[in-house]
């Protein structure tokens, strides 16, 4: 996984470092965003007001994030349950980020792991 962090407007966008085609952005909630490719297999996450999502500053989001992340793609649901590695004061602090919306798009059943060291 590769990511961007855009201090000015507190987006943080990961997404997968393996050539991939995409094919439609999913809203988790009106600040979680999931990217799709051309199969229906998650392949990048994007966070708008991301200090506010993960309860930190935004200048600790200017520090590689790690992440550990699980996303379930159902017939009826989409779900992302994972935590985030946010470096404070030299400390790896976790935060945690669980959420879930209707499968409303017909993306087909898959399930992905988002991990970043």
């Amino acid at each position: 996984m590769k990511q961007d962090y855009d201090y000015l407007t507190d987006s943080l966008f990961l997404y997968s470092d393996e050539e991939y085609r995409y094919k439609k952005s999913v809203r988790i909630t009106a600040d979680v965003i999931l990217d799709f490719d051309q199969d229906d297999v998650p392949v990048a996450l994007e966070l708008l007001n991301a200090s506010k999502i993960l309860h930190v500053k935004k200048s600790s989001l200017n520090e590689p994030v790690g992440l550990d992340m699980q996303i379930c793609v159902g017939e009826d649901t989409i779900k992302l349950e994972g935590i985030f590695f946010i470096s404070i004061h030299k400390k790896e602090i976790p935060k945690s980020l669980n959420k879930e919306t209707p499968n409303r798009t017909n993306l087909t059943a898959s399930g992905a792991h988002f991990a970043t060291a």
